[in-house]
């Protein structure tokens, strides 16, 4: 290729970046819509007004590590050293069973968690992003009989389920369905919080 060709392929490359760019489009994750002047977000752990038990530290560390990952905004300890504070909520959790055994014992369970999330600058307290009702949910089994061994999430675990009673079992499986949904809600509200302006 000429020297002229490449500067011709390099120039038609930057004008389909400056048109894409020109007419809203970008990368998924990418975009920061939040006010110029929020540059640091504290995350204090969410209030549970669920039945779950810490439930809520999950999903406050899951969303601090979404943020550190993402590094957009830069994560502070302390609310007052922060533009905007994340206030958060686990409204709700919900288990109930999905599959049972030929005798009516349940197998399966489904949890369904709904989070309420405002994101609010420090210096005036005005909600720059809320939503009252995020929810997900996630199967897990409850029982040794039900936990399928050879599936992508279990895999690399090292649970072992041969002398485990089923409480156990279910209790086991039950936090990580805990961690798979404040991961996955997590990104999703990362994403939503910096990009739905």
């Amino acid at each position: 290729m000429t020297t002229v060709a490449r500067v011709r392929c390099w120039l038609a490359v930057v004008a389909l970046g400056v048109t894409i760019a020109g007419c809203g489009y970008g990368f998924q994750g990418t975009g920061n819509a939040l006010p110029k002047d929020i540059v640091t977000v504290a995350i204090p752990i969410f209030r549970n007004d669920s039945d779950f038990e810490g439930i809520e530290l999950d999903f406050t560390e899951a969303l601090i590590q979404q943020f550190v990952r993402g590094r957009q905004i830069r994560v502070v300890d302390d609310v007052t050293d922060a533009s905007a504070v994340v206030k958060g909520l686990v409204r709700r959790v919900r288990l109930r069973a999905v599959s049972f055994s030929e005798t009516d014992q349940a197998l399966e369970a489904q949890m369904i968690v709904v989070i309420a999330l405002a994101l609010e600058r420090t210096s005036d307290g005005k909600v720059l992003w809320s939503d009252a009702g995020i929810s997900d949910r996630e199967e897990f089994a409850v029982t040794a009989d039900a936990v399928v061994t050879n599936s992508p999430e279990f895999i690399g675990r090292d649970t072992t389920f041969n002398n485990l009673d089923d409480i156990e079992v279910a209790q086991d499986e039950a936090q990580v369905a805990v961690e798979r949904l404040s991961k996955r809600m997590s990104k999703a509200i990362y994403q939503r919080m910096l990009e739905d302006f």
